[in-house]
């Protein structure tokens, strides 16, 4: 399975969630046994990244949720990012990429 391909917008200063449904051939895909992450970077090669949490929102029904504090987005840099997710296990065995893109930063006025 190839990692689609989906860009965000985060607004400076606010929370930021995003739900991710993942499936195989239209059907749920049973994430309980699964682990995930995902980062935002400014760059594919920059050394500094933003963690991204991800939680398992209903596990057994492939639902992901990828947030981001008002205060983790209050403290990014107006501009374009790169983030992806994956899934992987915990015992180091396999690694999937699920979902990656650019991610846009808009600058906040009120803060």
């Amino acid at each position: 399975m190839s990692a689609g391909n989906y860009d965000i917008t985060i607004d400076q200063g606010s929370d930021f969630a995003l739900s991710v449904t993942v499936s195989d051939d239209g059907n749920a895909r049973n994430l309980s046994d699964w682990d995930a992450r995902a980062k935002l970077k400014a760059t594919l090669s920059s050394t500094d990244a933003t963690t991204i949490t991800v939680s398992e929102a209903n596990a057994a029904d492939g639902i992901l949720v990828m947030a981001l504090s008002h205060t983790q987005t209050a403290a990014l840099a107006i501009g374009s990012y790169v983030y992806d997710l994956e899934i992987y296990k915990a015992d180091g065995t396999k690694a999937t990429r699920l979902l990656q893109g650019r991610a846009t930063v808009r600058g906040e006025v009120t803060n």
